[in-house]
């Protein structure tokens, strides 16, 4: 049983032989449309391109299939010509296929195809309830464009009777703190699942001198797999030196390569010179019973209940996990 296997080399802290992980988070472009201030896109210097479709059923016809597949990462998914193709090909291989967006490109032909795509969930990132709050951290986009947007793609979905669970997100920042009421009454209609408020980690920093406890995903995954088909650890890595290319490699080589095995070793011993990125990363660390938990919790459980579970913590103040 993989998760079990991944489990068990997590809690010994094993560094090599770890079983691949079994969710793929697939950038298929890094392109976006937006130039919002918590992406941290005009920090890094990368090329700008979208992933081939033929790559990514190489990943597949290569590789054991994965449980499930987040068909996004540093850039805007619905900028892929091919979108609903890759969403399409990954639910014939019995993916459970997860996106973000941030609603610009939800006209009403992309909203048909979107929900014809067989995608299982759909986050609508939507950060203020008033157009002056919006405009600041969605710049490049129009309060009551998007707003019509995603109105019309929610009587679509009712209209076409799809199943598409949708979540409308706010990540929880200094201006739009005072809107969280006024968001969750926005968005409480016909059509939307959840309503996720998300804190915002862009501007969080560690405590100086705190050991940092085991990152779960070195061991669990996703398997962060970029446009060009290289691998880093995580989001944060984005502009760093790849992990490894899948072009050239399978994800078992790149997963045990001796450099991830070097970052496993790195967090296990709380040494972080090698890697500066991990040493400043924001995310909160959750305490081990729940970290090791998480290697069973499917990706279904997470969409339907992360939300719910971020609420709870924020009102009693909690930081179980992020």
């Amino acid at each position: 049983m993989n998760p079990l296997r991944q489990t068990l080399a997590f809690v010994r802290r094993r560094t090599e032989a770890i079983s691949a992980p079994r969710e793929w988070m697939v950038e298929v472009t890094n392109r976006c449309n937006l130039a919002c201030p918590m992406c941290g896109r005009d920090k890094v210097a990368f090329i700008q391109r979208d992933m081939t479709m033929e790559f990514f059923r190489g990943l597949f016809d290569s590789n054991a299939p994965p449980e499930a597949i987040w068909p996004y990462g540093f850039g805007e998914p619905m900028l892929h010509p091919q979108l609903f193709e890759f969403i399409r090909f990954a639910k014939s291989r019995g993916s459970v296929v997860s996106m973000s967006t941030n609603g610009t490109l939800l006209n009403e032909p992309g909203a048909r195809k979107l929900l014809r795509s067989g995608l299982d969930y759909l986050i609508i990132a939507f950060d203020g309830a008033t157009p002056a709050t919006y405009s600041q951290y969605r710049r490049g986009a129009s309060f009551d464009g998007v707003l019509g947007r995603v109105d019309r793609f929610l009587e679509l979905k009712r209209e076409e009777g799809s199943r598409l669970h949708v979540t409308l997100q706010m990540i929880r920042m200094r201006l739009n703190n005072g809107e969280i009421g006024l968001f969750k009454r926005m968005w409480r209609r016909p059509g939307v699942d959840r309503i996720r408020i998300r804190e915002d980690l862009s501007e969080r920093h560690k405590k100086a001198g705190g050991r940092l406890r085991p990152c779960f995903f070195l061991w669990r995954g996703p398997l962060f797999i970029q446009a060009a088909g290289t691998v880093i650890p995580c989001p944060y890595y984005h502009g760093a030196e790849p992990f490894g290319d899948l072009n050239v490699q399978p994800i078992e080589e790149v997963w045990n390569s001796p450099r991830f095995s070097r970052l496993r070793q790195a967090h296990v011993d709380g040494e972080m010179s090698e890697f500066p990125v991990c040493a400043a990363c924001p995310r909160y660390q959750p305490h081990p019973v729940i970290a090791a938990a998480s290697f069973f919790v499917t990706t279904r459980l997470v969409r339907r209940l992360l939300p719910i579970v971020e609420e709870v913590q924020r009102r009693l103040h909690l930081t179980l996990f992020e």
